[in-house]
């Protein structure tokens, strides 16, 4: 199991990323204190997750 800042640092992206990614059921991750931190499970190397599309489609010419 991974801290947060491993799992972020592990997928190239920032620790809130990780966050939203837990919470929309991406990346798994157990509680592990009276905090609300989380231990998240190492990523695949093979199969890495799909990376959700936000923000505004590009512009069509």
């Amino acid at each position: 199991m991974l801290t947060l800042a491993e799992t972020a640092a592990a997928h190239g992206v920032c620790n809130d990323t990780i966050k939203a990614w837990r919470r929309a059921g991406i990346v798994g991750g157990q509680r592990y204190n009276d905090k609300g931190e989380y231990l998240y499970t190492p990523p695949d190397t093979d199969e890495p997750p799909d990376r959700p599309t936000i923000g505004r489609p590009p512009k069509r010419s």
